[in-house]
Parts: C-alpha cells; structure tokens; sequence
C-alpha cells in the first residue's frame, strides 16, 4: 500500500493512526523478508556453483594434459572476475549480486592458487598459501562492498595465524594476522553506520569477537600465567563495549560483545575461584614480556575510560556488578600476592554477590529467566566448591540442598507475585 493512500484513508478518518502505523511495519517487514531471499539464493547458488565446476574438474582431472589443468585452473578465477565486473559496472546496488559474487570470486582465487601450485609443484607450505589467498583476497572487500568475503576472511585469516601459532612447531612470530584484521576495520566501521542491525553486521560482532578470543593467546608463548589476566580484561571490555548505546540496542543473541562478556566473564571469576590458578599467577613466576604487560596494562586501561564514558553519558553509576569486572581481577591479582586464601575468598564473595545481584534484579522486573540465571550462577558455584579438596562431604551436601531450595522457592514466589498483580 502506497503512503498516499494511506494519508487519505488517515485524512478521511477510517482508519486510525495506530492502524496506518502498523500497516506502514507489515509491508515493511514483509519487504525485508522478500529482499533477503534473492540474497541467500544468490550466495548458496555461488557456492554450490563453484563446488560443481570443482567436481566436475576434479573428475577428470588426470587425463588432462598440464596445458588442459593449467586451463581450467584458472577457470573458477576467470568466472569469478567476469561475475565480479559485471556486478560493479551493471549491478553495484545489488547485494545478491555483490555478495555471491564476492564468495564465488573468494573460492576461485583459492582454487586457483592451490591447482597451479600443483600442477607446476610450486614449493611452499599452507600457511605461505592461506597468507598469499588472504593478501589477494582482501581488496575484494572493499570492491565489491560484500560483507561474506569479509566474513570469509576473517575465517582464513583467523586459520592462518591458529596454523602458525597454536599448531605448528616450532612456534613463529606472525604479526600478520593482526595487520589482516586491521585491513578489516574499515568496512566493520561502515557496517556499523549504514546497517547497525543488519544480518550481516550481527554476523561480523561474533566473528570478530570470536576471533580476537582465540588469536590472543598467540599474542606471547612466554607468558602464558599473564594471559589469564588479560583474558580477563579483555572479556571484561568486551561487556562494556556491549553496553555502548550502538549495541545496547541489540537483542541479547546479536550482541555478541554482551554476551561474551557475560558469560566469559563468569567463566574467569569460577577459574579465579580456585586456589591452583593463584599459584602460578604470581610477579616471580611471570617471565619479562614487554608486549604481553603493555597489551594487559592497556586493556585495562581501556576498560576504565569506557566505564568513565558509560557513566557519565548515563549520568549514573552503573548498577550490574558486571560493569565492573575487570577491577575485580585487577584487585584479584594483586591480592594474590599477598595470600592466595583471600584472593579466593574475595573471589567468591564477588559471585556470589553477581549472583544475589542477578536475583533481586530479576524479582524487581518479574524476570523468571533473569532470576534463574542468577540462581545458576550460584549454583556453579556451588558445583565449583563441590570440587575444592578442602571441603567436607557434609558442606558441600548442604550447599546443594541449599541453593536446590532456593530454586524452587525463589520461583514459586516469583510466580506467586506475578498471578497476584495479574489479578
């Protein structure tokens, strides 16, 4: 339904503004679902077509003369880049078209560079060809403007530097994949500007997320104690980086930085609970490394001037505990020095205050979930003590007993609240 005839239905009073507005959100969202497909069709369409001509090569691929494979090797290329141009010059404002265009395009450079290498035996190994597939790979971002290659990127580049670091041996310097992920930047920022809730930029908060989780610890092999603690800082701004106004806007499940920071949040603070992580986690047993501290120091540092941020645009003090984890394992690891039975202690006092904090949130706004979750996080924790060899088999029973209690009573009453104001 047009706008105009909507204002003169509004104009002749037969419909409502409410109603206009509704309709106005049908059509709209029905247009979105119905743009989205040629989308999804035109990527698997890429992909699938691309896997086919592989097939179909690589079924015959031994009774062609090395002219015959030299040939086709460059086939997916040849197809890729036609498919590309044409999408610049005739179609630059379609996005199926930039998209699987892109993808295909992605696969044919793979393709290509790993079927020439071995026709001809080209030395070299699969790190030096993931590099070289990426290098290639990248300005097609910005070319084309597909979000998928830049997604498919991340997960090259993110294999590439888990290859060299994580697996190989012996282990490498690689700074690559840093500058890779810096190349990548700029069109993340556009996606966030244009599209801020688009399919694709949700996409992008978890693989980036995801990515720098798995490729820090490559960041030093000689200060793997300090890595627990910048893990935790790292996590820790993940959640106030969740909370910015350009993402506190995003259901829970696209905001990949929240929930990360949630959940991975609580994650360190069980490990931080137990006395053998102290142990090693101390100024004598940490080697000298000047990139490891200053990365650690500086992520800190982050996390402070973002809470600073937060606060005074909210023009409140932050009311979620979460908001404040990185300085409970700051506090954490300096306590540890001292005596590792406080640094414990405080460590699950601290949870289990997010715990009760979580609770009574939940019982204020008649959240069930948000109630249970603070429930479990005290359940964990008391499934964390059920572990520690220096509890008897008496507390950790009743512990049980108590927090399985708790879980029936706080949600009966919960629910009990919620039919009396039903009523």
């Amino acid at each position: 339904m047009q706008k105009q005839q909507l204002d003169e239905l509004l104009h002749h009073n037969i419909i409502t503004p409410e109603v206009a507005t509704a309709i106005t959100n049908y059509y709209q969202n029905k247009q979105t679902t119905a743009s989205k497909l040629p989308i999804i069709f035109g990527i698997f369409g890429a992909l699938l077509g691309g896997l086919g001509i592989i097939l179909l090569i690589g079924h015959n691929w031994d009774d062609f003369s090395t002219t015959t494979q030299s040939i086709l090797a460059f086939l997916p290329l040849l197809l890729g880049q036609i498919a590309s141009g044409y999408t610049i010059l005739k179609k630059p404002e379609s996005i199926a078209w930039r998209e699987s265009s892109g993808a295909f395009l992605f696969c044919g450079v793979g393709a290509s560079i790993a079927l020439i290498s071995q026709i001809y035996h080209i030395p070299g190994n699969f790190n030096a060809f993931i590099l070289t597939w990426m290098l290639v790979s990248l300005p097609m971002v910005y070319l084309l403007k597909s979000s998928l290659t830049s997604l498919l990127f991340l997960i090259g580049i993110t294999v590439y530097n888990v290859n060299i670091r994580y697996i190989d041996y012996p282990y490498a310097e690689n700074y690559w994949y840093w500058l890779l992920l810096v190349g990548i930047a700029p069109h993340y920022y556009t996606l966030l500007k244009k599209q801020p809730t688009g399919n694709f930029t949700i996409f992008h908060h978890w693989f980036i997320a995801l990515t720098l989780l798995i490729n820090l610890g490559t960041i030093s092999k000689n200060s793997n104690e300090l890595l627990f603690i910048t893990y935790g800082f790292l996590i820790a701004l993940f959640y106030l980086i969740g909370k910015t106004t350009t993402f506190n806007q995003l259901k829970t499940i696209a905001n990949s930085y929240l929930t990360i920071g949630k959940l991975g949040g609580l994650y360190i603070l069980y490990m931080a609970s137990f006395r053998f992580i102290w142990k090693h986690l101390t100024l004598k047993n940490i080697e000298s490394d000047s990139l490891a501290i200053t990365l650690t120091v500086s992520l800190f540092l982050a996390a402070a001037i973002l809470l600073y941020q937060l606060s005074k645009k909210q023009k409140q003090t932050p009311t979620t505990l979460f908001h404040f984890n990185f300085l409970a394992i700051a506090l954490l690891f300096i306590t540890a020095q001292i005596s590792i039975i406080a640094t414990v202690v405080i460590a699950n006092c601290y949870i289990l205050l997010l715990g009760l904090q979580e609770i009574q949130k939940g019982n204020k706004t008649n959240s069930i979930a948000r109630l249970n979750f603070g429930i479990l996080i005290i359940a964990i924790l008391t499934g964390c003590r059920f572990f520690d060899e220096n509890m008897t088999f008496i507390v950790r029973g009743v512990m049980f007993i108590i927090v399985g209690f708790g879980f029936f009573a706080l949600n009966y009453f919960l629910l009990k609240k919620r039919k009396q104001h039903e009523n």
